[in-house]
């Protein structure tokens, strides 16, 4: 019995149902009608504060042996880790092969930015390559060729469908139309801030689920690599790498980041937007707050 292609046609006939949500490309076109409430801007204006707090933190390194650099090239190492014990990654094989000198995803696209290259869509499947190297997906093809991808759960055996992905064939077309949202600078009352670009690039990849696996995975990746150059470009800074990862903080919040991903597809509209924009920036809050006493032990330490 060919069970792979018994699997797909079968989910072939649960999208033709029209039982389940079906994530879709028009996600992309619903961008430009978000509204961001009134609670949602007080929080905005709080983690602003954080962060302005927490910048100057790390620039005082800077007088410090070790210094700042050390300090950002440290997170960035430990949010590799957590990246992929997140997704429950073998925690040992990952940190076996974070010891061969190899590229990293997050390290190519810190090299692309600093290129002043624009990412492609072709550089979003090839960074997943990268990102995948030394996990249980290892070798599989980034891009999906089929639609026998959904997005859930098994409970006692039994599939249960939260939603399935988009098409895999609006896969590549996608990828650029995320690659230049990337490359693109949003403005406005929402956008006008480092924080909120980042944190729709983030939901949106999670929420299409281009890849065959590690979805999450680049779209936190994107989403820091983002936040760095919109702190440069926007705060004055001139960070060699990102300042800041949020991933860590995610770890005690599994299930409702899975579910906030969900309801973007689910649910779609504004209101779910501004839940997802809401929980991303605590995120940011829990980890400005555990780094910035991290900081302050550290300078103590280094006296």
């Amino acid at each position: 019995m060919n069970t792979a292609g018994s699997t797909v046609n079968t989910i072939d006939n649960a999208i033709r149902s029209g039982a389940y949500p079906v994530a879709s490309i028009d996600m992309f076109d619903e961008i430009e009608s978000l509204k961001m409430d009134s609670g949602l801007l007080l929080h905005l204006e709080y983690t602003q504060d954080l962060l302005n707090m927490y910048l100057e933190d790390v620039k005082s390194l800077e007088g410090f042996r070790p210094g700042m650099l050390e300090f950002l090239k440290a997170i960035r190492y430990a949010d590799m880790i957590d990246n992929q014990g997140l997704e429950k990654q073998n925690m040992l094989m990952t940190l076996f092969y974070s010891q061969i000198p190899r590229e990293t995803a997050m390290g190519r696209l810190i090299k692309l930015v600093k290129s002043e290259k624009q990412l492609t869509g072709r550089d979003l499947f090839s960074l997943n390559n990268t990102l995948l190297y030394g996990t249980l997906s290892e070798g599989d093809s980034a891009i999906r060729k089929s639609n026998s991808k959904f997005v859930g759960r098994f409970v006692n055996g039994e599939r249960i469908v939260d939603y399935f992905p988009i098409d895999y064939k609006d896969v590549k077309v996608a990828s650029v139309r995320m690659a230049n949202l990337y490359n693109k600078r949003l403005s406005g009352e929402l956008f006008d801030n480092v924080f909120f670009q980042p944190f729709l690039i983030h939901g949106l990849m999670g929420a299409l689920q281009l890849f065959n696996d590690g979805n999450t995975r680049m779209a936190r990746i994107m989403q820091h690599a983002l936040i760095w150059q919109l702190i440069n470009e926007r705060m004055n800074y001139n960070f060699e790498m990102p300042p800041i990862y949020t991933t860590k903080s995610y770890y005690p919040h599994r299930v409702t980041y899975r579910e906030k991903i969900s309801h973007l597809v689910t649910s779609g509209d504004n209101e779910a937007w501004n839940d997802w924009f809401d929980f991303n920036l605590s995120m940011v809050d829990n980890t400005i707050d555990t780094i910035r006493t991290d900081i302050y032990t550290l300078k103590k330490t280094l006296k």
